[in-house]
């Protein structure tokens, strides 16, 4: 009995010690089970794990839990072992092998659980140091590539925890792990048998549990794996639209940058070739900017990463600086190099004050205003301003001589003459007006061209001249100058902006060496469009034209700034239509029509300006005639040279009134016998003779035009153009006050321009004779009432009939 009681008590304490270690087994267990449950859910967070400091601390946690639960594995043994030394030591052996199976299937259970725990823990240690998403785009394509890898292994893995999760239920549905609820006594000793039942019963809720958890891991695994997958994807995708923005930058950048080094510096450029240097500045100053849009898109991209969350290597933050480095410093060279060429064409260009220095002489000088960018002349002896260049002052008083002219149209037509060869503007043709206004294609007929643009594309033209002609264009800053002086004085006087780009083309076509009728052509092709042109368009053709004789001071006798019934003359040839094309226009140029007669009458002047005629002048005396020659129509045999016929000289029984016949060239005996047969016929009859030019009728204006405002007048001429723009109408309406008959008759004789001219200014002289006439019969009346007053009146004079009489006397 002793022996038998020591072995119970020594069995007892077995289960005993079973129990407590068992215990202290699934106490430590439990702790584990927690720490991998917090370690789980704080790896969960996606974004968390893009932290390195946390994500090396968490690695390093799975590491020490990894090495416990290998350090357990002993316990585990021991558990297991004195287990199995409780069932040997059982009795009955139908009990002993029950225990003995279910401990085995415990611990079978146990290895599968644990070795797919072991998986689940190095595949989230895999994952884990992978984490987060790669810095570059290599990184990143790795990730993707063993994110695949990955989730073909878990195909693989899948059927095994699988049938390691049914066989943990099938077991357990096998064993009925529920306690007792019946028990002998309250105070009886648990038996051996169940204490083997606990000790089941606690394996296969272990068992349970860690099938549960194994269950949660593995679905886990495949949507973290999953989550990630395109996470690396979509960081994968951006990455990579990074890296092509980057390589689009670099090539962009490296093609601009190749030019901008093949580019002379400024100091080396000629003056002729700034003006291409800074149009290729601008070009790739516009390339440039172009660019931007690609370092934008690389800027964007790069932010879309980092706005991800995403970390990014160094190696492409230092290609996206230095690609945004070298933009900066290639807009910042564009932009001094811009400046500069600035600078030296304000300095040295066409446009600058240094270049067109030399046009003036001391104590003049050339400046440019300030407030409309024009130049203007500076005379530092008087210390007074003005806009009109010295020489083209001087011009000016040259031209008086001419007013000894009595017709007005050659008046103004040697006027006009005596400039164009002034300027040099007679050695120009229209293919080289047709370069120069090329360097004008990007501005409209409307806009203004300014300073810059009229000097740098009639530059080139008297480069050419000088080159062909350096006796005539001696100096290229003079003749620029005073070209542009000569536009501005012409359609701005005022300094206002008002020149257009028509009108300076209008300008130099017109005192070109062109032909006349090619000049037509031109001017027509100026406001055409589709080879037609409207009322509106040649008005201001038209507007433009009569500039150029009111620059002279001759504008009134042409119609003025009235050009309403000049264009309705020309639509006259089209009965009025809404447009006109090129051949009725021209036309009605070849019929010389009163606002335009000085042109023709221009070229005649150019064409017989050296031209010898074999006849003598019956005035004069000159033999041969040189210039225009003029042959009476009604005397026989009686030849004029034009400095007689200009002056209204006469010879024998020539009269004024008689028709004319002008000479421009040297005449052929076919239309010396054709004058001859004039002659005859109009010594024996009074036919009437047409007239030399279309004459426009202003009586009748009909609806208004549109036209340009007129330009302001020079304040010192102001009220000469006034007095004669009164004297015109007044003429007009004494004209259209007298009889048909008496205008017939008037007309009768009439054979040129020059005649008709003649007929205005006899009858201007008529309307002054009858003005003074009747004013010199006041004075008289005056005086007769003054001598009365005095004999009446021994006190002062009255003043008021005394400045009343020295009124008319001024006036007179």
């Amino acid at each position: 009995l002793r022996i038998r009681r020591a072995v119970l008590e020594a069995t007892l304490r077995s289960h005993n010690d079973f129990n407590t270690a068992f215990s202290d087994f699934e106490e430590w267990l439990k702790k584990i089970a927690t720490r991998v449950a917090e370690l789980e859910t704080l790896t969960q967070n996606t974004q968390a794990l893009k932290d390195t400091a946390k994500r090396h601390e968490w690695i390093q946690q799975h590491k020490d839990l990894e090495n416990e639960l290998n350090a357990h594995e002993s316990v585990l043994t021991a558990v297991d072992a004195m287990g199995q030394k409780l069932c040997t030591g059982q009795e009955s052996g139908k009990e002993r092998s029950d225990v003995q199976n279910r401990l085995n299937a415990v611990c079978q259970k146990w290895k599968d659980v644990r070795s797919s725990e072991q998986l689940i823990g190095l595949a989230f240690h895999e994952m884990l140091s992978q984490q987060p998403v790669g810095g570059c785009l290599s990184a990143a394509m790795a990730q993707s590539a063993w994110l695949k890898s990955t989730e073909k292994e878990m195909e693989v893995k899948g059927p095994q925890i699988n049938e390691a999760i049914t066989n943990a239920h099938s077991f357990l549905m096998q064993h009925d792990l529920r306690p007792k609820i019946h028990r002998t006594s309250v105070l009886a000793e648990d038996d051996d048998a169940d204490k083997l039942d606990v000790v089941q019963r606690r394996c296969g809720l272990k068992i349970h549990a860690d099938c549960e958890k194994l269950k949660e891991k593995w679905a886990e695994l495949g949507t973290q794996l999953t989550d990630w997958d395109q996470a690396v994807h979509a960081a994968a995708l951006r990455l990579q639209e990074l890296e092509r923005a980057l390589a689009e930058c670099q090539l962009h950048l490296s093609a601009v940058e190749s030019e901008v080094e093949h580019l002379r510096p400024v100091e080396r450029l000629r003056l002729e070739e700034l003006k291409d240097a800074r149009r290729v500045c601008e070009s790739l100053a516009i390339r440039v900017g172009d660019l931007r849009i690609h370092v934008d898109d690389a800027n964007d991209a790069c932010g879309r990463v980092l706005a991800a969350d995403a970390p990014l290597d160094q190696h492409p933050r230092n290609q996206l600086d230095v690609v945004n480095e070298r933009f900066l410093a290639l807009k910042t060279a564009l932009r001094v190099r811009s400046a500069a060429l600035r600078n030296a064409l304000a300095d040295f260009g066409p446009s600058s004050e240094h270049f067109l220095n030399q046009s003036v002489a001391l104590p003049w000088q050339r400046a440019i205003s300030k407030t409309n960018q024009l130049p203007y002349y500076i005379d530092h002896t008087t210390e007074k301003t003005q806009w009109e260049h010295p020489v083209w002052v001087e011009m000016t008083k040259e031209l008086s001589q001419f007013n000894r002219v009595k017709f007005i149209a050659y008046r103004t037509a040697m006027k006009l003459r005596a400039l164009q060869k002034r300027l040099c503007l007679d050695l120009i043709d229209i293919p080289m007006l047709e370069k120069c206004f090329s360097r004008l294609v990007g501005l409209s007929n409307e806009e203004s061209p300014g300073l810059e643009s009229m000097v740098s594309s009639i530059l080139p033209l008297f480069e050419q001249l000088n080159a062909k002609y350096p006796q005539m264009v001696r100096s290229v800053a003079l003749a620029v100058d005073l070209c542009i002086n000569f536009l501005l004085n012409l359609f701005d006087p005022s300094r206002d902006g008002l020149l257009r780009v028509l009108s300076f083309k209008i300008a130099l076509i017109v005192l070109s060496s062109a032909p006349l009728e090619e000049k037509y052509r031109f001017l027509f092709n100026l406001v055409a469009q589709d080879g037609q042109a409207d009322q509106k368009h040649i008005a201001l053709l038209l507007y433009d034209l009569i500039q150029i004789p009111r620059l002279v001071g001759e504008a009134a006798a042409f119609g003025g700034s009235n050009v309403e019934p000049s264009v309705r003359s020309c639509f006259e040839m089209v009965r009025l239509a809404p447009t006109i094309s090129l051949t009725p226009f021209l036309e009605w140029m070849k019929q010389e029509p009163q606002s335009v007669v000085w042109l023709p009458v221009m070229h005649r002047l150019a064409t017989a300006e050296f031209a010898k005629h074999q006849a003598k002048c019956n005035v004069c005396k000159m033999f041969p005639i040189v210039g225009l020659r003029y042959r009476c129509l009604r005397c026989f045999n009686l030849d004029l040279c034009q400095n007689c016929f200009f002056s209204q000289r006469t010879a024998k029984k020539h009269k004024l009134k008689h028709p004319m016949q002008e000479y421009a060239v040297p005449t052929t005996s076919a239309e010396d016998a054709r004058d001859f047969a004039r002659m005859v016929r109009n010594k024996f009859s009074r036919s009437k003779n047409s007239l030399g030019y279309l004459p426009v009728d202003v009586t009748d204006e009909g609806r208004p035009l549109a036209a340009p405002p007129p330009a302001a007048q020079n304040p010192a001429t102001e009220a000469l153009h006034q007095r004669s723009a009164t004297l015109a109408n007044r003429l007009a309406l004494l004209t259209a006050s007298l009889p048909a008959e008496s205008r017939d008759e008037r007309i009768a004789d009439i054979q040129s321009p020059a005649q008709i001219i003649n007929q205005v200014e006899q009858m201007q002289k008529d309307e002054l004779d009858q003005v003074l006439q009747r004013l010199q019969l006041e004075n008289l009346e005056l005086k007769r009432e003054l001598e009365r007053r005095k004999l009446a009146v021994s006190s002062t004079p009255d003043l008021d009939k005394v400045d009343l009489f020295a009124f008319f006397v001024h006036f007179i």
